[in-house]
């Protein structure tokens, strides 16, 4: 049954190419994964079962799971499959004409030519229990939309600043599921953390339970004859507000599945502690271990009156006020290019204009010790987190310098409040050890190092920084074994 799906949805693929289905989001299933999908639906299936597509596509989903039910004994299928795409509908049409004519239970289905967004009220659904749906499947647009788009101003209940389509198609099926129901999504891994997605995350978080996570670790190749760099993730969610003990982590290389890894996460692990929700996605013990240990620390760096922001400066924004050499109206800029073995060098060999100028105060900050974080990084590079040490002392010319914006720099809140020799050193210690390095690449899968995450991280209070800070001085070893060996004897007692 699923494979006359798919030779039409080759075909569909032959005739328009991915630059025109990108416009709308559109990007195609593999049939590998979509019978893995379709597996994670575990719960009780009700004898007339009702089931929703929201993004049908050319149905290979929703084709995928009527294959699979065949085998259940079940009185009648009813189907709501969402498609609005001219340029498809006529492939599923016949879709939907050969489902009908080769499943052996009773199957209906209805073809909504709609929105789904648009179509669907979101805070007082037109569905009673009754015609709510058992099981919800979707590979859903992969799009970002203005905040003022018609679809965002209707869930504005789950949207901050710029939302993509996926997880509004992800609330509204999850609003659509009736309780205990169960819907299976693959989406990028982006909504795990992050501000813009935080109101989303609480919203699922509130109304329903994660039960199963699988997680490609090659991101390349998950969808049909696309190229496609967003990490990607499958996800099922059951209409519960009770959380269960475990999340079912499962992980493979890619879409053949044949590398299939799975393991257990304790769900008060899952899920940060504070207002953000963020969604933690360890692979194996092993990063739940680093979850474990970091956990023991019980502030964060805001508590403790730290913060990392971002380098003020965008040079093509200011390109009238860099300069080439040092003069009396000009401070340093400092770029990642000056990180060398945890210190910051300068000036360097380098096409970039190294000073810049001081007439806007708003791209100045006081010349006094930080901790600089790069704040772009490659998936080759093996460390996400890369910190260099800023000492006002090397440069006590200047009252004041200025930081790119590609980079991060951690400070006091308060500006009576400057951090010592000790803390900057016991702050080096953590972001240059591998344990930190994990545990950011365990809380965000992208490339970009994040103010948000790295200020809700768990650390040690202030005289333990100092404490961490005055061995490494000591010692005079900034190596990540050295950094590993003192932070493994602060969490271990």
């Amino acid at each position: 049954m699923l494979n006359q799906i798919v030779n039409s949805t080759d075909q569909y693929l032959e005739k328009f190419p991915k630059h025109e289905r990108k416009k709308i989001g559109q990007f195609f299933t593999y049939k590998n994964t979509a019978i893995f999908m379709t597996k994670m639906f575990k719960g009780t299936i009700n004898k007339d079962l009702r089931i929703l597509d929201p993004g049908a596509g050319t149905g290979i989903l929703s084709g995928a799971l009527i294959d699979r039910l065949q085998d259940y004994d079940l009185n009648s299928i009813h189907l709501v499959m969402y498609e609005n795409d001219e340029n498809i509908l006529p492939t599923l049409e016949s879709n939907c004409k050969y489902l009908i004519e080769s499943s052996k239970i009773p199957l209906t289905i209805d073809l909504v030519k709609k929105n789904f967004i648009l179509d669907n009220e979101f805070e007082n659904s037109l569905f009673d229990s009754n015609t709510k749906f058992d099981l919800i499947i979707s590979n859903p647009p992969y799009k970002k939309i203005p905040k003022k788009a018609p679809e965002a101003q209707k869930m504005l209940n789950v949207v901050y600043g710029s939302p993509n389509l996926y997880f509004l198609f992800m609330a509204m099926s999850l609003h659509l599921l009736k309780e205990n129901g169960e819907m299976v999504f693959i989406i990028p891994r982006s909504w795990t953390s992050g501000n813009y997605f935080k109101t989303f995350r609480k919203y699922l978080l509130k109304n329903g339970e994660i039960n199963n996570i699988h997680l490609f670790i090659n991101r390349n190749n998950l969808f049909k004859q696309d190229s496609i760099l967003q990490e990607t993730i499958i996800i099922k969610v059951s209409k519960s507000h009770n959380n269960p003990e475990f999340i079912n982590i499962s992980s493979s290389n890619d879409f053949m599945f044949d590398d299939l890894k799975r393991f257990k996460f304790p769900y008060e692990l899952a899920v940060s502690k504070d207002e953000n929700s963020y969604i933690f996605l360890p692979t194996n013990q092993s990063e739940v271990n680093v979850l474990k240990m970091l956990n023991k620390f019980e502030y964060n760096l805001i508590d403790l009156g730290i913060k990392l922001k971002t380098g003020l400066t965008v040079g093509f924004r200011n390109k009238e006020l860099l300069c080439d050499n040092q003069c009396q109206e000009a401070v340093p800029l400092f770029y990642p290019c000056h990180f060398n073995e945890g210190f910051v060098e300068f000036p360097v060999v380098t096409d970039k204009k190294q000073y810049i100028l001081k007439n806007k105060t708003s791209l100045l900050q006081d010349n006094k010790n930080f901790l600089f974080l790069k704040r772009f990084t490659t998936k080759e590079e093996k460390r996400r987190l890369q910190p260099a040490i800023y000492l006002h002392d090397s440069f006590r010319e200047f009252n004041y310098i200025s930081t790119d914006n590609k980079i991060n720099f951690i400070d006091t809140i308060n500006k009576n409040d400057n951090l010592t020799l000790s803390e900057i050193y016991g702050l080096f210690v953590l972001f240059n050890s591998t344990l930190y390095d994990k545990y950011y690449r365990i809380l965000d899968g992208s490339t970009q190092v994040n103010a948000n995450e790295i200020n809700s991280m768990p650390v040690p209070d202030r005289n333990s920084l100092k404490q961490l800070g005055d061995k490494i001085i000591h010692s005079n070893n900034l190596t990540t074994y050295y950094c590993d060996k003192i932070l493994g004897e602060l969490i271990h007692g």
